[in-house]
């Protein structure tokens, strides 16, 4: 049998990304499950770090590893192998691998999170107690857009708007969203502001009320999908019909721009208010995404 090889890159190449994308589609197809790694290092603390660890076979990808770590103390790991190549070890060495390098950059193992879906759980039951990993109490809903669901609105498009953030918003954007989120630093959500407003994949919105910024989203545009996130209004704005009518001219601006892609979200479980806002959208749930720790 051929011998397997291991690849650590920080970023991947359009051959490497095919490969990749090419693995999570079978895995879907096999497992039932929906959800997609992120294949950027875009928002990684550290640019040089390995942020994917591809195993090969030959020149067949069986497959990957990634690593997101937009904080310089925890990090989430996202493993897939294609179902023609699992129980023959290629997992746990994907595993260890990401294990070794987040040591090297300074990343405390027991604070590492690992992604899968619920689906994924259901059908590998022995899973869990196999790879010694526990599951985490918070979770999230990979939800997608069916116009057909949405519900009419309250405010008309005059009075919330939503259009492409410019420069000189980067700054207040940052303080918006770290108001509204309070899950990290300021200096966080300002980087995460210019990496949003630079990068050519992402496009940056302000959701503004009177000409006064009081929310923002971010929608990454690939091939496959518009992908929304970071999306926040101001705290001192909920509860009074705003973020659902500005969820509405967001898709309406999507779909101007991204024609005929699919549009998709994640919100956390325990999250109600924002689910409930997204629900009456038009965006229906497609898979539960499940986080676990290892075991101690």
């Amino acid at each position: 049998m051929m011998q397997w090889q291991y690849r650590q890159v920080s970023k991947l190449s359009p051959m490497e990304r095919q490969q990749v994308t090419q693995v999570i589609e079978v895995c879907h197809q096999a497992d039932h499950t929906a959800d997609s790694p992120y294949l950027e290092n875009s928002f990684n603390v550290y640019p040089a770090m390995p942020a994917f660890i591809l195993a090969y076979q030959g020149p067949v990808l069986g497959g990957f590893a990634t690593i997101y770590a937009d904080d310089a103390t925890k990090a989430s790991v996202n493993l897939l192998v294609a179902p023609l190549y699992r129980r023959q070890g290629v997992g746990q060495e994907l595993l260890q691998r990401t294990q070794t390098i987040l040591k090297t950059w300074g990343y405390p193992v027991p604070e590492v999170e690992y992604i899968t879906e619920q689906a994924f759980l259901a059908a590998n039951r022995d899973f869990l107690t196999n790879w010694q990993l526990n599951v985490l109490a918070t979770g999230e809903y990979l939800m997608e857009y069916d116009a057909q669901l949405a519900k009419p609105v309250q405010f008309q498009p005059s009075q919330v708007q939503v259009t492409l953030a410019q420069r000189q918003d980067i700054d207040q954007i940052a303080q918006v969203n770290y108001r509204s989120f309070k899950d990290s630093t300021l200096a966080l959500y300002q980087r995460y502001a210019a990496v949003n407003y630079q990068d050519e994949l992402i496009d940056l919105y302000k959701i503004t009320l009177n000409d006064v910024i009081i929310g923002s989203a971010a929608v990454e545009c690939g091939q496959e999908m518009a992908y929304i996130f970071s999306l926040a209004i101001t705290s001192a704005h909920q509860g009074r019909g705003l973020g659902k009518a500005a969820v509405k001219e967001l898709l309406t601006a999507i779909a101007l721009t991204r024609v005929g892609l699919p549009i998709r979200l994640n919100v956390e479980i325990s999250n109600l208010p924002a689910y409930k806002v997204y629900c009456a959208n038009g965006f229906k749930k497609l898979t539960e995404i499940v986080y676990l720790e290892k075991a101690h």
